[in-house]
């Protein structure tokens, strides 16, 4: 909902996933260790950013605080629930305590959906340094979050 800013579209993404998921349910791989929630929503973020490409001109991604489009939905389980926003809240510890650059890059990349490309542009950098500056964070997100856990 925070990307595409509007419920209908969201919801055609949710779909989308789940279509997605039933037609390759049999290729997720449970014996290494997977993890389901995650797999589901690593489909929903690309086809998420998949959409906010196509109709990248109608959209502006700040019109509105995040708060604005958080829905509860009242079929979660309180516990999934619960341990979401403890997730939710880890991985934001942990980006805020990336370098700004690192921060820059994976915020615009994986909150609003914008490609390398589209970073550089935006930061006046080359492409190589936000290909190099997006590894570097993600590794040291990694690594934060796995502090975190220990």
């Amino acid at each position: 909902m925070r990307m595409m800013q509007d419920r209908a579209a969201a919801e055609d993404i949710v779909q989308e996933a789940f279509c997605r998921v039933w037609q390759r349910a049999a290729r997720f791989d449970t014996g290494a260790g997977g993890n389901v929630r995650a797999w589901l929503l690593t489909i929903v973020h690309r086809l998420a950013i998949d959409a906010q490409r196509k109709r990248k001109p109608d959209v502006e991604m700040d019109a509105h605080s995040d708060a604005d489009w958080d829905f509860e939905d009242r079929e979660t389980d309180v516990f999934e629930h619960a341990f979401a926003n403890i997730a939710t809240d880890r991985v934001r510890a942990a980006v805020s305590q990336l370098p700004e650059r690192h921060r820059q890059v994976i915020e615009l990349s994986f909150f609003w959906g914008l490609t390398h490309r589209e970073i550089a542009e935006q930061l006046g950098e080359p492409l190589g340094t936000v290909h190099s500056w997006a590894l570097q964070g993600m590794n040291r997100l990694k690594s934060l979050l796995k502090q975190q856990l220990s």
